[in-house]
């Protein structure tokens, strides 16, 4: 009895982790603090505004156990010190505080509509750069598009404010309010493939 429990126990650990993809290890040192760089880099070096691209960043390196200097103390902190979007990240440390600094490189990203949304297109990638003289730690790229499912799953002539029917865990249409709600959502997921640390 004892071990079809434990086998029934292991079955069913293995069913919940089913889903999490395995994180691409570090290239160095894992960071006890990370500052999210605030501006995102285009393809051609430039640095822009951190919304609504930067929503969730902070959150999503946060569930990975880091501790993180957010998007905004980072932006204040950068201009206290006299640096701009065209610092050096990896040269940013001192003035941020933190041994590594998680940069959003946006090569391109349209988003058309908004609530809901209606079609995506992204190129974007994260990197792990080390102020600490490791380099880079790790890095992860999207690209992909998206456009909204026609159809929303309710019958024909229901009135939009109706409550929904209830479906399984991960059933339904993907959907997107607006921008920043996608950008989150590609945060987790990409942050999905860096490891976790323990504090």
């Amino acid at each position: 009895m004892r071990a079809a429990l434990s086998l029934g126990a292991v079955v069913a650990v293995a069913a919940c982790r089913f889903g999490d993809p395995e994180p691409t290890p570090l290239a160095g040192p894992a960071p006890a603090v990370v500052a999210v760089w605030p501006f995102a880099v285009g393809g051609d070096g430039s640095a822009g505004a951190r919304e609504p691209l930067l929503t969730g960043l902070d959150g999503a390196l946060r569930s990975r156990g880091y501790r993180v200097v957010t998007a905004p103390v980072a932006a204040e902190m950068l201009a206290v010190a006299g640096l701009g979007a065209k610092s050096d990240p990896a040269a940013a440390g001192p003035a941020l505080g933190a041994d590594a600094v998680l940069v959003c490189d946006a090569r391109s990203f349209t988003a058309n509509g908004a609530r809901p949304l209606q079609s995506a297109e992204w190129d974007l990638g994260w990197r792990l750069v080390s102020t600490r003289g490791d380099g880079e730690l790790w890095r992860w790229t999207s690209r992909a598009t998206w456009t909204r499912p026609r159809d929303d799953g309710r019958p024909a002539g229901e009135p939009l404010d109706a409550l929904p029917e209830v479906v399984n865990v991960g059933g339904g249409p993907v959907t997107y309010r607006d921008a920043a709600e996608l950008s989150a959502w590609l945060h987790r997921s990409a942050l999905l493939h860096l490891p976790k640390v323990e504090r």
